[in-house]
């Protein structure tokens, strides 16, 4: 007697073997979907169980507490390098600081030269200002010179053709 289904049978279970493989295949492939069972599917059934339905709420709210958190730890760490900076200045010798764009303002200086233990601060800074100055460095002598801050019109230059 021959079997004349046998085939058949053999043409569905391979299609079903298929169809499996590409199921399971595509949830290894796409973790980041929520396949069932794939990576995915049981992060996100993990999130409901830990964070509760809202989730993804309660997710961000985290990720925000360890950035401040972070950003808190970021700048204790400058803190304690500027002051580890400073540390390393002699005490015996003299720093001369030339700080610039001091004077953006009426009321502030135009020209300042302040001193704190072995520390002089020469500060300028042009605010369009009638009087701004600037610092010259000539010759190991510091000058002030005073400019104008009244607006030209181009038109009123004579230029050379």
């Amino acid at each position: 007697m021959k079997l004349t289904y046998r085939p058949k049978i053999v043409g569905l279970f391979t299609i079903v073997v298929l169809l499996i493989l590409i199921f399971f295949g595509g949830a290894h492939f796409h973790k980041d979907q929520i396949w069932p069972f794939g990576e995915g599917y049981y992060l996100v059934i993990k999130d409901i169980k830990k964070y509760g339905i809202n989730y993804k709420e309660e997710k961000k709210k985290i990720a925000e507490e360890k950035k401040k958190i972070a950003e808190k730890k970021r700048k204790a760490a400058e803190k304690k390098r500027k002051a580890d900076e400073l540390k390393k200045f002699d005490k015996n010798k003299m720093y001369y600081w030339i700080i610039g764009d001091s004077g953006a303002f009426g009321y502030l200086p135009r020209l300042s030269c302040l001193k704190h233990k072995n520390h002089i601060f020469l500060t300028n800074g042009l605010g369009q200002v009638d009087g701004d100055s600037i610092i010259l460095l000539h010759n190991k002598e510091f000058s002030e010179y005073v400019i104008s801050s009244k607006v030209i019109k181009i038109e009123t230059l004579n230029l050379p053709s």
